[in-house]
């Protein structure tokens, strides 16, 4: 996978396990991945929708005279300098890049943010996305079956057992079914579960909203 670092900054991601180098100011966090800014980084236009001049510390707007603080109201518009989405490229961009363009699933920006004695920021724990990721819980059609089912969008699908691990990136093999069976297979799984402690499976699946649509919209 393909890393791009389009923030004004240097991005350092840590690990608690990873087996790298030490991060410096950190005892136990090690750097897992550094990732140096590109020559231009992706911005958002800034426009002052609103702008108070005199605004009390409680936050109301006088004319007293008295402390006050300026108070704006921003919109940040279009975005520049943000390649187009291309498979297999992680982009790392600002919270508000990320914001502005959130039906993007390859923008991420740094959270969980760590600092240094001097106050400034070293490292991120993670990434994190804004992008409206779906997730199903994906069960097995019962003892030694290799098919998988499970609902999205109201409708219900079956699938093979590998199709199941990749319905996020490549769903193939992904096709409706009559709710008959699948209640009749939801039935199953219970059984297995609850009488048999064994053969019932199931797991959480997060994948990509727009590409499974594709896909079903394809196989219908």
């Amino acid at each position: 996978m393909k890393v791009i670092n389009l923030t004004p900054h240097k991005v350092s991601l840590v690990s608690n396990t990873s087996p790298s180098a030490m991060m410096p100011g950190g005892p136990t966090e090690t750097i897992q991945a550094t990732y140096d800014p590109e020559p231009i980084p992706a911005r958002c236009d800034q426009e002052t929708l609103l702008d108070w001049d005199s605004v009390r510390k409680d936050g109301s707007v006088h004319s007293d005279g008295s402390w006050s603080v300026r108070i704006k109201k921003i919109h940040f518009g279009e975005t520049h300098n943000l390649p187009d989405e291309e498979s297999g490229t992680v982009n790392i961009v600002s919270h508000i890049v990320a914001e502005a363009n959130n039906g993007r699933p390859d923008l991420y920006f740094p959270t969980e943010l760590r600092r240094g004695e001097d106050g400034n920021i070293t490292c991120a724990e993670s990434l994190a996305t804004v992008y409206e990721w779906a997730s199903v819980n994906v069960f097995n059609g019962g003892e030694n079956s290799e098919t998988r089912y499970f609902k999205f969008d109201g409708e219900h699908y079956k699938c093979d057992s590998f199709a199941a691990h990749y319905l996020g990136s490549n769903p193939i093999g992904t096709a409706h079914c009559e709710k008959e069976e699948y209640d009749s297979m939801w039935d199953e799984f219970n059984y297995f579960w609850e009488c048999q402690g064994s053969h019932g499976i199931m797991w959480q699946v997060v994948i990509d909203p727009v590409i499974l649509r594709e896909a079903i919209r394809v196989i219908a």
